[in-house]
C-alpha cells in the first residue's frame, strides 16, 4: 500500500471493550495485514477519525504498541511503524529461539487434542484466503501459528513473554521478505512441525525450532525462509 491511510476505515470503528486495547488491536491488525506499511507515520488525529474514537484512546494504544516494539515514538518526529535493523533481527531471533524451545517442551507435556486442532486451523486458513497472498499476510499467518503453539504450552508467563516479542517477529519476517513466493512450502513445513508436536517428540521438535530460527534459513543464513 502507499503511505496514505486510505484503507484504514476497514478496521473500525473499534468495539468498546477496553477502548485503548481495541484501538491497539485494530492498528496492529492493519499493520499485520499490510494495510499500514513498515516505517509509515501514524498520526493520532487521522487514526482517531478513522476509528471513530477520541485522541485519548489512540494515544494510549500507541503507547501499548510501543511497548511491544511495533511502533517507535520520537520527540519532534512523532510515531512510526517500527523497522528492524540487522542487530535487531539477530537479537529477536535469539530470544525467539529460547522462548520456543521452552514452549515446545511444555506443549509436549501439556497440550490437548483441542490445542492441536486450534494450531491446525491456522494452516487451514491458508486455503480459504484469496491469492496470491502478500508476504505480510503470510507473515501474519506465521505469527498466528506460533501464537497457537505458545497457547498450547499452558504456561501463562511464557505466553506473556511471547506476546511482548510477537509484533517484532512479524516485523522481522516482513523486513526480510521471509515468505515471498513459497506459501506452499510454508504450509508443508508447518504441517511437519505440527505433526512432530502431535507425537510429542520433544527432542525432535526442539531441533526443528533451532533449525527454523537459527539455521540456514534464519536471519543470518543464505535463504530467507524461516518459520
Amino acid at each position: 500500500m502507499t503511505g496514505a491511510l486510505d484503507s484504514l476505515p476497514m478496521i473500525g470503528p473499534a468495539r468498546r471493550r477496553v477502548l485503548s486495547d481495541e484501538v491497539a488491536d485494530a492498528i496492529r491488525d492493519a499493520i499485520f495485514d499490510g494495510r499500514i506499511d513498515l516505517g509509515q507515520r501514524l498520526v493520532e488525529d487521522e487514526l482517531a477519525s478513522l476509528l471513530n474514537v477520541s485522541r485519548g484512546p489512540v494515544r494510549r494504544a500507541l503507547v501499548l504498541l510501543s511497548e511491544e516494539g511495533l511502533v517507535n515514538t520520537e520527540h519532534h518526529r512523532g510515531t512510526t511503524v517500527a523497522q528492524l535493523g540487522a542487530d535487531d533481527v539477530r537479537e529477536t531471533a535469539s530470544l525467539r529461539t529460547a522462548l520456543e524451545r521452552l514452549a515446545v517442551d511444555w506443549v509436549c507435556r501439556n497440550a490437548t487434542e483441542g490445542d492441536f486442532t486450534r494450531i491446525a486451523v491456522v494452516l487451514q486458513q491458508v486455503g480459504d484466503l484469496p491469492g496470491p497472498l502478500s508476504p505480510s499476510r503470510v507473515a501474519a499467518l506465521d505469527v498466528a501459528f506460533h501464537d497457537a503453539v505458545f497457547r498450547a504450552a499452558h504456561h501463562e508467563r511464557l505466553y506473556r513473554s511471547w506476546r511482548s516479542l510477537r509484533s517484532q517477529i512479524y516485523i522481522d519476517l516482513v523486513y526480510r521478505r521471509a515468505h515471498r513466493d513459497d506459501v506452499g512450502q510454508w504450509v508443508i513445513d508447518h504441517q511437519k512441525f505440527l505433526e512432530v508436536l502431535r507425537h510429542r517428540n520433544q527432542p525432535e521438535v526442539v531441533e526443528m525450532v533451532e533449525a527454523h530460527v537459527e539455521g540456514p534459513h534464519g536471519p543470518t543464513g543464505a535463504s530467507s525462509r524461516p518459520h
